[in-house]
């Protein structure tokens, strides 16, 4: 059977979580240090506190079959084996 559309918008949801948490919290903390607004602070956790939601809306949306895909797909992308 041939994987829907949802599927592969779970699949981008899971992948784009990781980068796009950790790193909008990472820049805009660096933001918030060099300009001394805790504006950025804020933000930086807001961006953080979205990906968890894009997380649980791809994991949703893919199942537990697109769990395991999205996991390989970040091993292969962060050079990490899985073993299954």
């Amino acid at each position: 059977m041939k994987p829907s559309r949802w599927f592969w918008i779970g699949i981008v949801l899971i992948v784009a979580n990781q980068p796009l948490g950790w790193g909008g919290m990472l820049i805009c903390d660096a933001l918030a240090l060099k300009q001394h607004d805790t504006y950025f602070f804020y933000l930086g956790f807001l961006i953080y506190g979205f990906s968890w939601i894009m997380l649980g809306i791809g994991v949703l949306l893919a199942g537990p079959e697109g769990v395991k895909y999205s996991r390989i797909l970040l091993g292969r992308f962060f050079g990490i084996r899985n073993n299954p």
